[in-house]
C-alpha cells in the first residue's frame, strides 16, 4: 500500500513580487534582473526580455527552479528554464531536496492528480487562481530518492517518444500537404 505524505512537508512554495512599472526597462542596466512572466516561458518567441530594479523585495529564481502559472487561463502550466525575478503571477517551488527530487516534483505537478486538484481549488472564485494555503492538504507519495529518479527515468524515456513521434506526424503532414499541392494543380 502506497504512503503519502503532505506536499507542503517537503516542499515549500513562494509567491512573486510585482513592482511598479517605472521601475521596468527594456535594457539590462546595473542592479536589474530579467523580470518573468508567464509568457517569457508560453510564448518566449515573441517576447522580447523586460527588466527590473533589485530590491529587497524582489523574488528570484535560478534555471532549474519548478515553478507554476497562479492564475487565469494558464492556472497550473508548469514553467522552468529560466532565471530571473518572477511577477505575482508565477509561485516558485522550494523542494527539501534532502526528500524531494526536483524533477519528480516536475512531473508530479504536471500530473492529472495536481492538475485536478488547482483546477478545482481555482474554479472557486471568479479568476481562477491558487495561492500557498490551497496546498497545505496535499498528497504526494512518500517513496525514496532513489524510487523517485527511477520515475523520472521512465518519464523522461517516454516524452522523447512522443516527440520523436510529433516529429514524425509533422513530416507525414507535410509530405501529404505537398502531394496534395502536386496533384491538384
Amino acid at each position: 500500500m502506497m504512503e503519502y505524505i503532505k506536499l507542503c512537508d517537503v516542499c515549500d512554495f513562494q509567491g512573486g513580487s510585482q513592482p511598479p512599472k517605472d521601475e521596468w526597462s527594456f535594457d539590462l542596466k546595473d542592479g536589474y534582473i530579467r523580470m518573468l512572466q508567464i509568457r517569457d516561458f508560453t510564448q518566449s518567441e515573441r517576447v522580447t526580455p523586460e527588466y527590473i530594479k533589485i530590491t529587497k523585495t524582489t523574488k528570484t529564481c535560478e534555471a532549474d527552479d519548478i515553478l507554476i502559472a497562479r492564475y487565469g487561463a494558464s492556472l497550473g502550466k508548469i514553467l522552468t528554464g529560466l532565471a530571473g525575478a518572477y511577477n505575482v503571477a508565477i509561485m516558485r517551488t522550494i523542494p527539501d531536496t534532502n526528500v524531494l527530487e526536483k524533477k519528480y516534483l516536475y512531473y508530479y505537478l504536471k500530473s492529472p492528480v495536481f492538475q485536478g486538484f488547482l483546477l478545482n481549488v481555482g474554479s472557486r472564485a471568479a479568476q481562477a487562481g491558487f495561492n500557498k494555503n490551497d496546498l497545505q492538504e496535499l498528497l504526494i507519495p512518500n517513496i525514496t530518492r532513489n524510487e523517485q529518479l527511477e520515475i523520472v527515468g521512465i518519464l523522461e524515456r517516454v516524452e522523447a517518444v512522443i516527440e520523436a513521434r510529433q516529429r514524425e506526424l509533422q513530416k507525414l503532414d507535410k509530405l501529404i500537404k505537398a502531394r496534395l499541392r502536386f496533384h491538384l494543380f
